[in-house]
């Protein structure tokens, strides 16, 4: 009888490479979307760690450091020992009463105060790609 294949590391299951340029815009642009779509709740409910361990960089890189730490505080709020947040994370979105998700709701509020900040940086960094600009 043959072993199973061992089950990869949360940290290997990251779809993005800030080393790269597009995919630090690309994560950027993701992450915006799906968040606007349902608040941070949603993000991790629906993502897997590893990538939204690598947002607040990829905010960094695209121009729009201030949203960062945002994005830091909502990550501090899950469990540094456990790989999947989704689980947490949506009964956090389903339950009115979760102190989890009254906090997330809370940093919500203040990423929309920055999100012509993040889509205008996302902007910027893209036209600068487009024109083959160093970064």
């Amino acid at each position: 009888m043959a072993d199973a294949p061992s089950k990869p590391s949360w940290k290997d299951l990251a779809e993005f490479d800030l080393s790269d340029p597009e995919s630090a815009l690309a994560l950027v642009e993701h992450f915006h979307g799906e968040w606007y779509n349902g608040g941070f709740s949603q993000l991790f409910a629906n993502w897997n760690r590893a990538d939204i361990l690598l947002i607040p960089e990829a905010l960094r890189i695209v121009g729009a450091p201030e949203a960062a730490p945002v994005v830091e505080a909502a990550i501090a709020l899950f469990p540094d020992d456990q790989d999947d947040w989704r689980d947490i994370a949506l009964k956090a979105m389903l339950d009115p009463a979760s102190p989890l998700g009254n906090k997330l709701w809370d940093l919500n509020g203040s990423l929309g105060d920055l999100e012509d900040v993040i889509q205008q940086a996302a902007e910027a960094f893209e036209l600068k790609l487009s024109e083959d600009e160093d970064l």
